[in-house]
């Protein structure tokens, strides 16, 4: 089902988006997409001359990580290149971190940073490497689990001291980021 800029203006609007977000995401897209629905949620269809600008930039500006998955989705690329490259991301502890999500700079492992290597290695090949990297990452959030909030918080305070997005700025005063609020 493909959905013009207003419907997806809309749906945005419904899950909360405000709208000069909304503004912005539709004018950067313009006519280079169109937009459809996959599962719940609309995502845009690039047209093939802006696909092949984004696969250019991607191959020669992307870190090795993105350029890995990449490959595996679009280029039959295997799943082994993006492993070895998430090990890379994992600490010690069995978390992610290292700068795995690109908007905050924080070496030390992060829930957030780990729920998103956790996806990518849900997302390829099962094998005996991705199960030991889930089973580690698991562990990690196993310890960092806070009761009394019944969840994780995104990062620590330190997060602080490394070069990070506005929304990932911690608050000291309310103890949290402002993802976290939600």
């Amino acid at each position: 089902m493909t959905c013009s800029p207003e419907e997806l203006k809309k749906r945005m609007i419904q899950n909360g988006r405000e709208e000069e977000q909304i503004e912005n995401i539709i004018s950067r897209l313009g006519s280079y997409a169109t937009f459809s629905k996959v599962r719940s949620d609309y995502v845009f269809k690039l047209s093939n001359e802006s696909f092949l600008k984004a696969s250019h930039s991607l191959k020669n500006k992307a870190r090795d990580l993105e350029k890995y998955l990449y490959e595996y989705y679009f280029q039959e690329g295997n799943c082994e290149n993006v492993v070895e490259e998430l090990k890379k991301y994992q600490n010690d502890d069995g978390g992610f971190g290292k700068a795995m999500e690109s908007d905050f700079r924080y070496p030390n492992s992060s829930p957030m940073a780990t729920s998103i290597g956790i996806r990518f290695l849900s997302e390829i090949e099962e094998t005996k490497d991705t199960k030991d990297i889930i089973k580690s990452a698991f562990k990690y959030l196993e310890s960092t689990f806070n009761e009394k909030r019944n969840g994780w918080y995104a990062l620590t305070k330190e997060v602080n001291n490394y070069p990070h997005a506005p929304w990932w700025h911690y608050d000291e005063e309310k103890d949290m980021t402002i993802i976290d609020k939600n």
